[in-house]
């Protein structure tokens, strides 16, 4: 039913697009607590409550629709959709998308099992070094991109990843540092690992470029009222 009221409210702000200063939007998110997640049918989290306080300030009618992460990407590629979130800065992302001011802090950690000698900081980490990250996220396409020895198993939570560190099947794990010390603290695991600072990624909202191509100003516009809803 909340579906449908969702679909209906978009529909009839589609109709009186005509008198808003800019077109409704289709965002597309993934399940990622604690900054976006479904509770009672309804898009929840951190991120989440500054991007819908900055979109209801701005006045722009939007529907958030949660699905895998490589799909919610390919949504706004293929014009589906007008935006997804929350997204690091990356070259191919770019190419079709603008990224927004951060308005989630994070940087990208590799994990390590205390006690293990082959660390990041070693001459011989990234040729020897087995690693793994969530299968589709920026973080991994950076490993494979920057010739890392990155195991093929496509995981996709964070709970079969840490379990591959733990039987040492893998000699770390690498990925955003707000996900994997949220998960970690909650399971009581983040005594078992090292960590280490690869680079500062934050995220922000990747619109893409059509929709920004037909909402002149928009953009401005959202990076100038992100910084209210902080």
């Amino acid at each position: 039913m909340k579906q449908i009221i969702q679909l209906c409210t978009l529909i009839c702000s589609c109709i009186s697009s005509s008198i808003l200063a800019y077109e409704p939007q289709i965002l597309t998110t993934e399940e990622r607590p604690p900054f976006h997640y479904v509770s009672d049918g309804v898009v929840v989290g951190s991120a989440t409550q500054t991007l819908t306080c900055t979109l209801d300030k701005i006045d722009v009618p939007y529907v958030i629709k949660v699905m895998p992460w490589l799909r919610a990407q390919s949504e706004v590629k293929s014009g589906k959709a007008s935006a997804f979130f929350s997204a690091s800065q990356s070259d191919t992302r770019d190419e079709y998308a603008i990224l927004s001011n951060p308005f989630v802090k994070q940087s990208w950690n590799w994990y390590v099992l205390k006690g293990s000698t082959l660390l990041p900081s070693a001459s011989n980490f990234k040729s020897t070094a087995r690693v793994a990250g969530i299968f589709g996220a920026n973080a991994s396409k950076w490993l494979e991109k920057n010739g890392y020895n990155l195991v093929d198993h496509k995981l996709d939570n964070l709970s079969k990843l840490v379990r591959l560190a733990e039987l040492k099947r893998v000699d770390a794990i690498f990925g955003s540092s707000v996900l994997f010390d949220d998960f970690l603290k909650k399971n009581n695991k983040l005594d078992l690992f090292d960590v280490y600072v690869e680079s500062e990624k934050s995220w922000g909202i990747y619109y893409s470029k059509d929709y920004l191509s037909k909402n002149k100003g928009f953009m401005d516009a959202l990076n100038t009222t992100l910084a209210s809803c902080q």
